[in-house]
């Protein structure tokens, strides 16, 4: 099985020369780009911690609704600095918050170098190949455009996938020991509190741990024929995670437990966020969607290699004899991603390309271990730095789009005028998630060009595609000619538009490259309606209190309103009546408002009577004004 024992003291050269070309390639791909989008002057969409730097971590828990587990806004917290903003002007402000930003996003690409190493250990410690294929695994690890992404984010994907790697690569080592009778319980217990490091970076990753789990039990009760040897290595397991989550929760605060645990499993049965019914017909059109989601992942070039790896293996059936890791790490493999899309996508209804980013480090190394034992020698020494080469092509294409998006321009033009920061701030349209503007003090709306966001996020300028919002008066205050969706939903039919389905990509808005993230089969057209159809139909049936909250999320969105519109929102509402407040939380800016909306449609009446109900339930305010 292995030309040397897995505890055998490896030679140093090969770790020595790997992990300085590691670096600099590494290093190179990361500080020309990792400030793209900052100066900070508005939350990148693509970024999941805030970088308001007086919060804590408990407080950046708070601040994202405690969707995310604990550990990574910790380590956040722990190394970058704290500055309590209160006095500060817009402009210091805005550089401080860009410079956590920026540190922030330097400890994510930190983890992707550590899983990069680790992936260079795996395979020369492990999988036992040669330097050469096992640098060529971690380098197109790093060279994926997913990879590059994720790692110039602060978003989860790309540390879970550091934790979920090493608790992998530390089980391997338990199990090796285990089998030769020596003393393993501290990588056992390792693995448990690595395995509880990865839950608590984000607790989706639990989907990827089941059907592996499964399998490796399996194997080890037909093995050892007795049920208790064959899961006591879960013992030790359970006891690491244990530790370890309950010792993170325990920093930040244990009271963050119970609304994070509320968060995950209401959005599990959230509907909002599904992409297909709950039917049969849905399901499978999610799982055929997850071969869109691998491609997209792999990206071509590591794509087509793994797939002419796999034929050359075909006619070559003696390779699994001779190198007998190549089953188990292709097995562990697709379950790995089978585990994901059954336990985490099927469940919420939906599927996205960075849910597989745990899952690349291993697509990498089984390709390179692939490729050595299905090519001789000598062509095994051309074929990897020709696909290297590729792959770093693809990657400087994509890094240049991912620091020339029309926002990142757009961001560099406002931080050259600095003296006007208080003056100016930037606003997104919900409806539109690509709309970008400008909005000075004096009202005034200047239209930017529109990027489609996931093109933002693969680095390529894509312009007029939009994504939708199931937010039909934000639909409505925007009036798009044309959207694009890969979703039918029924919410998107009720805001106003006609749905019909693409069956080719609409080339007259994509200048230039492909979509990843689009295929033609799944793509709707959606055009408005005659203007005869009431757009506020839905909004006009619904009670107050409803109506207040959707208008609190159109004003915390800041969109551009003339008279006219906000005299078709007043003519829609509801004859006001004092609110059920018991129940719903109505801020007092939802009330003004109301006020404003009244008076702009004629109804003087509603407007008096707001007046009068602000006066007792709002003492403290100042009442609004008496318009003519």
């Amino acid at each position: 099985m292995r030309e040397q024992p897995i505890s055998a003291k490896p030679e140093k050269h090969p770790y020595l020369y790997g992990g300085i070309l590691i670096f600099l390639v590494w290093f190179l791909l990361h500080v020309f780009t990792i400030s793209w989008e900052l100066p900070h002057t508005m939350p990148p969409e693509t970024d999941g911690i805030s970088p308001d730097t007086s919060l804590n971590a408990r407080a950046m828990m708070a601040k994202e609704t405690f969707k995310y587990p604990p550990l990574q806004y910790l380590t956040v917290d722990w190394l970058t600095p704290r500055i309590a903003e209160k006095g500060m002007t817009p402009a210091q402000i805005l550089e401080h918050r860009s410079a956590r930003l920026e540190a922030m996003r330097w400890i994510t690409a930190s983890q992707e170098l550590l899983t990069a190493f680790l992936v260079l250990f795996f395979a020369l410690r492990i999988l036992l190949l040669p330097l050469l294929p096992s640098l060529c695994a971690a380098l197109s690890f790093l060279l994926l455009p997913l990879s590059l992404f994720y790692s110039q984010t602060t978003n989860m994907d790309m540390p879970c996938a550091f934790w979920f790697f090493a608790s992998i690569t530390c089980a391997v080592y338990a199990e090796y020991f285990a089998e030769r009778k020596k003393i393993y319980l501290p990588l056992s217990l390792m693995t448990g509190i690595l395995i509880g490091c990865a839950f608590c970076t984000k607790d989706q990753l639990y989907a990827a741990y089941l059907l592996p789990a499964a399998a490796f039990a399996v194997w080890k009760l037909r093995r050892h024929k007795q049920v208790v040897p064959a899961l006591m290595p879960f013992f030790p397991w359970l006891a690491g995670f244990l530790i370890s989550t309950a010792s993170i929760y325990l920093l930040i605060g244990k009271e963050t437990f119970l609304p994070h645990f509320k968060w995950i499993t209401g959005s599990g049965s959230d509907a909002s966020y599904a992409m297909v019914s709950d039917t049969v017909s849905g399901h499978c059109r999610l799982f055929l969607l997850q071969f869109q989601d691998i491609g997209t992942a792999l990206d071509w070039p590591l794509l087509l290699f793994f797939l002419l790896s796999i034929l050359l293996l075909i006619r070559k059936p003696s390779a699994l004899k001779e190198n007998k890791t190549i089953l188990p790490l292709s097995v562990f493999t697709l379950l790995t991603v089978f585990s994901i899309h059954l336990f985490f996508c099927q469940v919420v209804r939906y599927t996205y390309p960075r849910y597989l980013v745990p899952v690349l480090p291993f697509f990498c190394l089984l390709a390179a271990l692939l490729w050595h034992q299905g090519f001789s020698r000598k062509a095994v020494r051309y074929t990897f730095p020709a696909l290297l080469l590729v792959q770093c092509a693809i990657a400087v294409q994509f890094l240049y789009g991912l620091n020339h998006t029309p926002r990142t321009q757009l961001v560099r033009l406002i931080e050259n005028d600095r003296d006007s920061l208080s003056q100016i701030r930037m606003n997104t349209v919900s409806a539109a998630v690509g709309a970008r503007y400008i909005l000075h003090k004096d009202g005034s709306m200047h239209p930017k060009k529109k990027i489609q966001p996931w093109g933002a996020q693969l680095g390529l300028n894509r312009f007029g595609i939009y994504d939708i919002m199931p937010d039909d008066i934000s639909i409505f205050m925007v009036a798009p000619a044309l959207l694009v969706s890969e979703s039918p939903g029924k919410k998107l039919e009720d805001s106003g538009f006609q749905l019909r389905q693409m069956f080719r990509l609409p080339t007259p808005l994509i200048p230039t490259l492909y979509r990843h993230d689009a295929h033609p089969l799944f793509l709707y057209a959606a055009a408005p309606r005659p203007p005869a159809d009431d757009p506020l139909a839905d909004f006009r049936k619904e009670p107050l209190e409803m109506q207040m909250i959707k208008l609190a999320y159109l004003v915390s969105r800041k969109p551009p309103l003339s008279n006219q519109k906000l005299a078709e929102i007043g003519r829609a509402l509801a004859a006001f009546h004092a609110p059920d407040t018991e129940h719903y939380d109505l801020p007092y800016f939802v009330h003004l408002f109301l006020h404003f909306a009244y008076h702009a449609a004629g109804r003087g009446k509603d407007a008096e009577t707001l007046r009068n109900y602000l006066r007792q339930a709002f003492p403290q305010e100042s009442p609004p004004p008496q318009l003519k």
